[in-house]
């Protein structure tokens, strides 16, 4: 009943160890130079701090390397 009401969701715990999985090997391409992947990471963590209503300087940080990098946003 309580997962129903959306008070208990049993999906969060798995969703943010998915995110922290995706966000690691993400972050290990866009630290060796993968423009795309360093887009992809900005998008990340982008939408991770939309959602915590957060600061959006990791996500600035990597949309600009890849944005060096001649990689359309």
């Amino acid at each position: 009943m309580l997962t129903w009401l959306g008070v208990i969701s049993p999906f969060s715990k798995f969703e943010s160890s998915v995110s922290n999985d995706i966000e690691n090997k993400l972050r290990v391409e866009a630290d060796a130079g993968d423009a795309d992947k360093q887009n992809k990471l900005g998008t990340l963590l982008y939408t991770q701090a939309k959602r915590q209503n957060s600061d959006f300087s990791d996500a600035i940080y990597w949309f600009k390397n890849a944005a060096k990098q001649d990689l359309p946003l």
